[in-house]
């Protein structure tokens, strides 16, 4: 009998190591889907697919989001250089204020710049559109695009404010 409850206990573990191997590889192959944010801009590929663009549009957009990336991807990489430094600067005691200030003002203009793209961007992709495609692009696109930062806490909300 002994031996009975020894062989069903090893099934059971067998069964359970089955079902989290299971549970671990659904995580993994569907985790992408999982950690994008409904909020935030749809990655690239996905655009055609809820305009329901054509062949003829989607090698359009392929063209648009080709230039866009081009002109785009050395303005981002210069926004995270500058920022890196930016945040390197916060170690030193005594930082010349403005040299901050002077750096701030470069960060913004390229965070400007960055942003600007990005509207031409969506503008071009519109452009391609038919006027059904224009009003799903407008209800749908845009509002994902109109990043908002999170709301700054009000004191009321903010627990470290309350220390005796």
């Amino acid at each position: 009998m002994e031996e009975s409850k020894k062989i069903k206990s090893l099934w059971l573990a067998i069964l359970g190591l089955i079902i989290l191997n299971i549970s671990v590889l659904g995580w993994v192959g569907y985790g992408n889907k999982l950690r994008h944010q409904p909020n935030e801009p749809p990655p690239p590929d996905e655009i055609p697919k809820r305009l329901g663009f054509d062949k003829f549009q989607v090698l359009a957009f392929e063209n648009i989001k080709n230039q866009h990336f081009q002109i785009v991807k050395p303005v981002r990489e210069h926004i995270r250089m500058m920022k890196a430094k930016l945040w390197e600067d916060v170690k030193n005691d005594a930082p010349n204020d403005s040299l901050l200030k002077a750096q701030i003002a470069l960060l913004g203009n390229e965070i400007q710049m960055n942003e600007y793209e990005i509207f031409k961007h969506l503008q071009d992709i519109r452009k391609i559109c038919n006027p059904s495609q224009k009003q799903v692009f407008d209800n749908q696109i845009v509002p994902l695009f109109n990043r908002r930062e999170p709301p700054f806490p009000n004191k009321e909300n903010h627990n470290d404010d309350k220390r005796n």
